[in-house]
């Protein structure tokens, strides 16, 4: 990402950084789709619609911001170059196009496993999960 974006005259440590904070908020997205529907399941809590709240999200990625500046800005470009300069076939085969939808693809494919697991609509169609 940082050598593609470098490339292009823009800036590589900006955008690398709002890559990875969106794919940690979107990770951490589908974690909690999965903590707040198996604690409905187990009846924990009857209805606890955290996503309705505007501060839990601006605390949510405001946390997930400072977790990805302080993970990856600790480290030089060098040193994770160093790390993956070894990994020819992970460099030759992994595209741009297949990084950049990533995130994209988790938190989607999460939402759809969570529906089958659990249960839910699909295109207007009920869902019995298996749980």
């Amino acid at each position: 990402m940082y050598k593609a974006y470098s490339e292009k005259n823009d800036n590589p440590m900006s955008r690398t950084f709002m890559y990875m904070s969106l794919l940690h908020f979107f990770i951490g997205g589908a974690v909690l789709i999965y903590i707040e529907r198996f604690l409905e399941k187990i009846d924990f809590i009857a209805k606890f619609y955290f996503y309705n709240n505007p501060i839990f999200w601006i605390i949510f990625y405001g946390m997930i911001s400072l977790y990805t500046y302080i993970r990856y800005s600790r480290k030089s470009f060098e040193y994770y170059e160093d790390l993956f300069s070894g990994k020819k076939w992970l460099n030759s085969n992994v595209k741009i196009w297949m990084i950049g939808i990533l995130p994209f693809l988790i938190f989607f494919g999460g939402i759809l496993f969570s529906v089958i697991l659990f249960g839910g609509k699909i295109l207007g169609r009920d869902v019995v999960g298996f749980w």
